[in-house]
């Protein structure tokens, strides 16, 4: 699966969850005593799960920055001048762009 798609999908499954929770929340502001406090163990549970998802999230895209950082290190061991090469003409593409605001 693309990463940028399994990012969104989990964007959208976190919304989803803390909205549930927001309702749940408001349902319990206007409920009884024995209501209120179930409606706000769900609340909980969602708050729980959506913390799980990030959790995961987190997890996964450090790891793959690592990996990244590491193939790029790499890269740039077996090709230091191509690197060097790289380097500079950004600086020189950077440095022209700031001098002409």
């Amino acid at each position: 699966m693309n990463d940028r798609l399994e990012t969104n999908i989990v964007h959208e499954r976190v919304n989803e969850v803390l909205e549930q929770a927001d309702d749940l929340l408001k349902q319990a502001a206007s409920a009884t005593d024995e209501t209120a406090k179930q409606l706000q163990d769900q609340a909980k549970k969602k708050l729980a799960k959506a913390r799980e998802t990030l959790e995961e999230l987190y997890t996964k895209t450090s790891y793959q920055g690592k990996e990244i950082a590491g193939d790029i290190n790499a890269c740039v061991h077996e090709n230091p001048w191509r690197a060097v090469g790289i380097a500079a003409a950004a600086g020189l593409l950077l440095g022209l762009l700031m001098a002409k605001k």
